[in-house]
């Protein structure tokens, strides 16, 4: 069963795509950090910036580290990548909750 925390852009639905079009990958702490970096990487070759959103301290840290091996997988290619993290309040069933957002773009 795949994890619909880091899905190929090509199986994403409308809900994670933000109202701008910018592509949102939600992270959770069980998110394998290869796997999330490689679809990081995936979604940065196609598109000029993604939206990360983590719930937790143990997703913000896959997405952290997700993020670092996301950058060594396109450093290869030529693409550099920043981000800038935020702290956002989420709807989550009816539940307000926090979450980190990181927006990576190429620079």
């Amino acid at each position: 069963m795949q994890n619909v925390y880091h899905r190929k852009l090509s199986d994403v639905k409308a809900s994670h795509v933000l109202p701008d079009g910018t592509p949102l990958l939600r992270v959770g702490g069980a998110s394998p950090v290869r796997g999330l970096a490689g679809s990081i990487a995936h979604a940065l070759r196609q598109h000029e910036q993604i939206v990360l959103r983590a719930i937790g301290a143990s997703a913000v840290n896959q997405a952290v580290k997700a993020v670092a091996l996301a950058r060594t997988y396109l450093a290869a290619e030529g693409i550099e990548i920043g981000v800038i993290p935020s702290m956002q309040d989420v709807d989550m069933e009816g539940y307000g909750r926090s979450a980190v957002e990181m927006v990576a773009r190429r620079v």
